[in-house]
């Protein structure tokens, strides 16, 4: 057995740093994977927006709107000025 130990330590060492490598492989690739998901959804909603602005210009409004403010109304009306 100790003739071979010096092959073992070394597959040893080969199959941990495969498993590493590959371990560090995914999370880098579920990294990525995350960063496009985020670019795509932040364009989605960006055209979203763009879309139902370009949908709200484009409706006509069913009643026509007036430039002048109307007047003020008093909450209530004061006493009459021959009131006893």
């Amino acid at each position: 057995m100790g003739e071979n130990l010096p092959i073992v330590l070394i597959e040893v060492v080969l199959i941990f740093g495969g498993v590493l490598a590959f371990a560090w492989w995914q999370l880098h690739e579920i990294k990525v994977d995350q960063r496009k998901a985020a670019v795509q959804r932040a364009e989605r909603a960006e055209r979203e927006a763009h879309e139902a602005r370009e949908a709200r210009s484009r409706e006509e409004p069913s009643v026509a709107r007036s430039t002048t403010p109307e007047p003020l109304k008093p909450a209530h009306a004061p006493p009459p000025a021959d009131a006893p």
